[in-house]
């Protein structure tokens, strides 16, 4: 019980669609700070209600190594604008600090 307390952070309802948010405090620590987000959506790895999972990602580098590390993850039932819309708009509220972000990559997405 301890780990769903620490890792789920939101249940977000837009209309008929649900959105359940994954992430710790640690990893909104390193969201905030990080100047570029690479976000994802993942397709037909799930049932419904859920359709996808979408991730928000950075580039962490330790020494001469780089790898990419998702931070948040998100279920999705549906993929509207408005869904991303709550979902950033959640995420921001749980940031400990304004974010750093000067650019998300997305890969396209109608809704994103």
């Amino acid at each position: 019980m301890l780990f769903q307390l620490i890792f789920f952070i939101a249940d977000i309802s837009v209309g008929q669609q649900r959105h359940l948010i994954f992430v710790t405090q640690h990893q909104l620590h390193v969201l905030a700070r990080a100047k570029t987000w690479y976000v994802d959506d993942t397709f037909r790895l799930l049932r419904k209600p859920f359709t996808q999972i979408f991730t928000i990602n950075i580039f962490l580098r330790a020494g001469d190594n780089t790898k990419q590390v998702s931070l948040m993850y998100v279920l999705m039932s549906g993929k509207p604008r408005a869904d991303y819309c709550a979902v950033f708009a959640a995420l921001l509220d749980q940031l400990p600090d304004p974010p750093a972000v000067v650019s998300i990559t997305a890969d396209f997405e109608v809704g994103m």
